[in-house]
């Protein structure tokens, strides 16, 4: 069993249709595992997230996230 490259920590503290993430680790090809929660978020909702803990991305990661933020 491989660990997540990613780990994305919600804050529960964030009001109805508000959500902040905190992300931590590598945002690559193998990070795709762990973006789920974010897909499930309506694009009526507000959402923040937080890069800071998180390395340099790479071209695949931010293929990736491009096609999160789509």
């Amino acid at each position: 069993m491989t660990l997540p490259t990613l780990i994305i920590k919600p804050d529960t503290s964030t009001a109805p249709g508000q959500y902040r993430f905190k992300l931590q680790g590598i945002i690559d090809v193998d990070a795709i595992p762990s973006l789920p929660p974010l897909y499930d978020l309506s694009t009526q909702d507000q959402v923040e997230l937080d890069f800071a803990a998180v390395q340099p991305v790479n071209s695949m990661g931010l293929a990736q996230l491009l096609k999160l933020f789509e």
